[in-house]
């Protein structure tokens, strides 16, 4: 199915010189949307969660589908969740607990949840999902075994059950097996598993799990403004740019060199302000400040951080400095972060979870830019470039529009990578090194670019 809804793209596409928009870290895979609005996958799909109607890995991003109005994506340990621009609800991979789909064990393709247009945002945890509507009533799907879905049971459900009757919910986050919440009043609730007081209501160990949302009462210096849910640890920020921590250090998730393995209360993680954002990833942390610097800690075995090294990390470290918007996260051994429109990311690339069109048993502690697709489900593109004979086998010679004639090729496979670039466009352009498939090449002169398809035999 993949190869054959590839070959259907190719045939119709056009170049775009934007990228990526968001992107969300499941277990080891990763999901990503375009600002053209497709959504891509790549890594581990052994349970389906790369939702491109097979269960082969991938190295480099594919398409899901072929949409282009998708608003945004929440990748769970083995599954996603995601939203339409039209306000449905749609999700794949493992269907352990209750995904929400029809469908059996594993789903590898989208499947629309119910019929309702007015899911406005959605959080993936381990196995449980959560999901606010434009009416700002909460809703939780999935495993529930700890109370994670805050709806007075412990019942897992795979449709989406309301929690509760508060219509002022406003911001959620999922950890593996707790919850979090803001309403709109900046108040915050926790719910779910708190072996390790990462609800931060004051206790922690068995018995002492929450079915319902909890407000977390500890006294702070200011409302709070954003949350983040880690594997066993949540992060929080206030208004006046404190960076809060509570939950499981053993991994030192939390960031406090103390020597302590937990926090049941939110803690103030340092004497320093100015924090923007928080990011959990699963035994890790990533921070971002207001000028812009990006910080992380926590585990770093596969250089996950990436940080340059394969040192965990008790207290914050630095990563980058970077201006714009700044999305960062972890799966289970690899990391990721977003620049601008510029996917990075470090760590295990055993399932190909890093999107470098590579896959090794090898960890990489540095950050690997994912190359941006270069398919557009777009009409053609006119004027565009005369290539023949197309399909070609060792040479191809090109007829362009007037105003090229010092124009430079690049070729590009059909994940986005750059494989050839061509400066003299006098003679015939050799392929001969070209394995066979489908490309697609791009002319530019200056500010002026034009697009075709190439099929190398």
């Amino acid at each position: 199915m993949k190869k054959k809804l590839m070959m259907l793209l190719l045939f119709n596409v056009s170049m775009y010189a934007q990228c990526w928009m968001s992107v969300t870290s499941g277990a080891d895979f990763c999901a990503a949307l375009k600002d053209d609005g497709t959504l891509w996958c790549w890594g581990n799909n052994e349970g389906g969660q790369l939702g491109i109607g097979s269960f082969e890995n991938q190295i480099a991003p594919v398409q899901v589908g072929a949409d282009n109005d998708w608003a945004s994506a929440s990748a769970g340990y083995g599954f996603v969740i995601a939203l339409k621009t039209d306000g449905t609800l749609w999700v794949w991979g493992r269907n352990d607990f209750g995904l929400g789909a029809a469908s059996g064990n594993m789903v590898n393709v989208p499947e629309q949840v119910g019929t309702d247009t007015d899911w406005k945002i959605v959080a993936a945890g381990g196995a449980h999902s959560l999901a606010i509507k434009e009416g700002g009533t909460l809703w939780g799907w999935g495993r529930n075994d700890f109370g994670q879905l805050g709806n007075s049971s412990n019942i897992h459900s795979n449709v989406p059950v309301q929690v509760g009757n508060a219509d002022d919910w406003d911001v959620i986050c999922a950890g593996i097996f707790h919850s979090l919440a803001l309403k709109t009043d900046h108040t915050l609730w926790s719910w779910g598993y708190n072996f390790a007081g990462q609800l931060g209501q004051g206790t922690v160990g068995f018995g002492t799990e929450l079915n319902v949302p909890t407000q977390v009462a500890a006294t702070v210096s200011a409302p709070w403004q954003s949350i983040a849910a880690g594997g066993r640890h949540s992060v929080g920020i206030t208004g006046d740019g404190v960076l809060w921590v509570w939950g499981s250090n053993t991994s030192s998730a939390l960031g406090i060199n103390d020597g302590s393995t937990y926090k049941s209360v939110p803690t103030i993680l340092s004497s320093t302000i100015g924090w923007s954002a928080a990011f959990g990833g699963l035994n890790q942390t990533f921070a971002l400040k207001e000028d812009g610097s990006l910080w992380a800690w926590g585990i770093n075995t596969d250089g996950q951080l990436g940080d340059g090294t394969f040192i965990n990390r008790s207290t914050s470290v630095q990563i980058e400095t970077a201006t714009g918007e700044v999305f960062a996260g972890s799966g289970e051994r690899h990391g990721v972060v977003l620049v601008g429109d510029v996917i990075s990311t470090a760590g295990s690339n055993n399932y190909g979870q890093l999107g470098s069109n590579t896959q090794s048993p090898s960890s990489i502690s540095t950050l690997q830019t994912v190359a941006c697709p270069v398919l557009r489900n777009l009409a053609n593109e006119e004027n565009g470039i005369i290539v023949f004979p197309n399909p070609a086998t060792d040479y191809i010679s090109l007829q362009h529009p007037d105003g090229f004639d010092n124009g430079k090729l690049d070729i590009y496979d059909d994940k986005g990578v750059l494989v050839m670039h061509v400066d003299d466009l006098a003679n015939p352009v050799s392929t001969a090194c070209l394995q066979a498939g489908v490309y697609i090449l791009r002319l530019t002169c200056g500010e002026r670019q034009r697009s075709s398809k190439l099929v190398k035999l």
